[in-house]
Formats: structure tokens, sequence, C-alpha cells
């Protein structure tokens, strides 16, 4: 794009002003808008392939996520058990709370991290529509 002032190059994905005279950033180039503009000047749908690509991506960190998730929270929550009964090895009652707390922060760390993992991908999705960055 070009500024309508001075005449530089500015790139609209990185900068909303000129640095060369500190206007407001105002389309004016032939080079290629967003994913949403149509020709005519009008704000469009998304394809269906852009859709299928978000979803891939919210999916795709979800997985991650409550793998993650899960992982750390075990770990963590292990440490901290064994701090807290490590020297209390009794007949079958240690062996089943130590297993019912296994499960349940693994349980609880997946839920946890494919929740954030989605919101996570849903933030940082490949393709958004033009006018999703207008705040107001």
């Amino acid at each position: 794009m070009q500024c309508q002032q001075c005449g530089s190059s500015i790139d609209y994905r990185f900068a909303t002003t000129c640095l060369s005279c500190n206007r407001e950033l105002a389309a004016t180039g032939n080079d290629s808008d967003p994913v949403g503009h149509n020709d005519n000047g009008h704000i469009g749908h998304l394809k269906l392939g852009h859709h299928l690509a978000n979803l891939a991506v919210i999916v795709v960190t979800a997985l991650a996520g409550l793998v993650v998730g899960a992982v750390v929270t075990y770990l963590a929550g292990g440490c901290v058990y064994v701090l807290i009964y490590g020297n209390e090895v009794k007949d079958g009652y240690s062996c089943e709370r130590g297993t019912a707390v296994g499960f349940l922060l693994l349980f609880v760390g997946a839920h946890l991290g494919s929740v954030s993992g989605g919101i996570f991908g849903f933030a940082n999705r490949i393709y958004k529509r033009a006018d999703s960055n207008v705040k107001g």
C-alpha cells in the first residue's frame, strides 16, 4: 500500500501509520486485500476451505493441550503427593488413594489443557474475516 500524503510504501500487515509522515493508513494501492473482501469492497464470507483449516488448527491445539495438560498436572501433582504421603505405605488403602489421585490429576489436567488449547487455537486461527479485527 502507498501513503496518500507522501507516497511511501506501507505494509498494512505490520503498520497502521506511515513511518515517514505519521499519517493514518488508508488503502489506495492495488495490493491484495485480507481474506473476506470482495472486489466491490463489501465484506464477504470465508470459504469452506478456510473454515476447515481453522477447525484443524483448533483441533490440533486442543489435542496438544490435552496431552501437555495431563502430563504436567500428573507430574506436578505426583510430586506433591509423594511429598505429603511418601512415608505412609500401608495395606491397600495407600495404593487405592494414589491411584484415585493419579487418575483425577490426569483427567483434570487433560480437561484444562484441551480447553486452554482450544481457546489458544481459536485466538490464533489462520484465516479471519477482514472485519474481525475491528474493536468497538
